[in-house]
Formats: C-alpha cells, structure tokens, sequence
C-alpha cells in the first residue's frame, strides 16, 4: 500500500506507541504496515466499531470524540462507503504484496536452476542438502559429495585420457 502522510492535521495518533492513526474521516490505519483496518458494525446497536484486540471492540463515535474533541455520527450509511473504500484499498495492497513476492521468486530462480523434489526449495541439484540429510543421515551427505568430487571426476579428467 502506498504510504499515507500520517504528520499532517489529518492523522492522530490513538495510542502511546503511536501504532494506529485516526484520520479525520473516521479510518483507522496501523503505521508499521500502511494498512487500514476494517471497520465493522454491531447488529445489536447500529455501531461502527474497530477491534484493535482479539475481544476489545473500540467504538468509532467514542475514539473519535476523544482524540478529535467532535461529535459525528458515524451510520450505516458511513459504514458502507468506508467498508468499500476497505475492500478496494485491501486490494491494492495484497496485489502490491503479489507482486513483490513474484518478483522475489524470479531473482530465486535466476541464481538456481532447478528445486528440491521434496520441499521445493531453490537448489542446484535434484534435493536440496537438507532433503538429503533426513534420506541418507549426515555422514551419507558428506561422503556422497567425497565421491562425486574424487571418483566422478578422476575418471573424467585421468591422465591417460588426455
């Protein structure tokens, strides 16, 4: 998600550690990640809320009158617009995410040829070492690579053959 200006007059912080912002419109965004939480409506009394914890619903009239030091009335009118104004800008973010993970894996590739068959992680050869390990055992591993340097090779490059 782009950045969001969080110096203006704009944004306030709601908490000590200065974690979420409060913007003027009622949005709620957390600072570390550039994202907007999702607002959500109490059936039982028409509220908008924020829950910021597990169990801990924050209600928007409430924060907003303590942080803004004004009333507004945040409806469900509000809460539709802001829910689709979520919706869109979540959209963005996680297509922003994708990119950056596709982009990730193509530098992965271009410094290996192939993956692991068992785990799929990046690696030169059939597995990787720590595939090997869990088949063969740790001594298998270090032997196996003895034996591809020294038989492997002497056979390829000995003195007669050239």
């Amino acid at each position: 998600m782009a950045k969001v200006n969080l110096k203006t007059r704009w944004w306030k912080p709601i908490d000590d550690n200065n974690y979420y912002y409060l913007s003027h419109k009622g949005f709620l965004i957390v600072k570390k990640r550039y994202e907007y939480i999702q607002p959500k409506i109490d059936k039982k009394t028409n509220r908008v809320f924020y829950q910021l914890y597990r169990n801990q619903k924050v209600y928007l009239e409430e924060l907003y009158k303590q942080i803004f030091n004004k009333e507004k009335k945040f409806d469900l009118k509000w809460y539709k617009k802001a829910l689709s104004f979520w919706k869109r800008e979540r959209e963005k973010t996680l297509k922003q995410r994708i990119k950056k993970r596709l982009e990730r894996k193509k530098k992965e590739l271009s410094t290996y040829s192939r993956r692991c068959h068992d785990c799929g992680r990046p690696t030169n050869n059939y597995r990787c070492d720590e595939c090997w390990k869990k088949i063969r055992g740790e001594d298998a591993i270090n032997n196996m690579v003895e034996t591809y340097n020294c038989y492997a090779f002497k056979d390829m490059f000995h003195d007669s053959a050239l």
